[in-house]
């Protein structure tokens, strides 16, 4: 078979020094789809599939016209998740990064749902409404946790996506303040 060599060794070159796999090849696997990926938006962890998990647990009736608000939400891949599990539903995605959005934007396009998404570049959230399931993964590390992070996460992950405030808790309380009224 025909290898590229010249595109194997830049590969491998940017491996060496630390970029992770999935920004060099620009693909993150989660939940059932592989997710466009870049510097601009954090790598989705396994873990926040648990996200999707419970929600199904909780609302088994997939065909049910849900409203659905996913805050920070990165590349999209849990509202568009969502939004393949739940086709009738009404989803709402927004995020901090304008970059972030285009990003989600373009695997909403490439996994044929975006125009069951709207996507919203505000900070948390642009205006109070009701919604049946409010979707956040925000930003989690205090300022020294992410210095004790690895060069990979440091050098090709957003740090806005990471660090929430000087002891990581800022978003928690910002959501426990809007969440009763939404």
């Amino acid at each position: 078979s025909n290898i590229n060599f010249t595109k194997f060794n830049n590969y491998f070159q940017r491996r060496i020094k630390n970029e992770p796999i999935s920004k060099i090849f620009n693909s993150k696997s989660f939940w059932k789809y592989d997710f466009f990926v870049n510097s601009d938006v954090l790598d989705p962890r396994p873990e926040t599939e648990l996200i999707i998990e419970r929600i199904i647990e909780l609302f088994p009736f997939k065909k049910k016209g849900l409203k659905i608000l996913d805050m920070c939400t990165g590349s999209g891949c849990i509202a568009i998740s969502l939004a393949k599990e739940y086709p009738n539903s009404d989803i709402y995605a927004t995020d901090i990064s304008l970059k972030a959005i285009e990003i989600a934007k373009v695997n909403a396009r490439k996994l044929k749902c975006e125009n069951k998404i709207n996507f919203i570049n505000c900070d948390l959230i642009n205006q109070i409404n009701k919604f049946d399931i409010v979707v956040c993964n925000p930003p989690y590390l205090s300022n020294l946790e992410y210095e004790k992070t690895s060069i990979e996460i440091q050098k090709y992950e957003p740090k806005i996506a990471l660090v929430g405030s000087k002891n990581g808790y800022e978003f928690y309380y910002r959501l426990a303040e809007i969440l009763p009224r939404i």
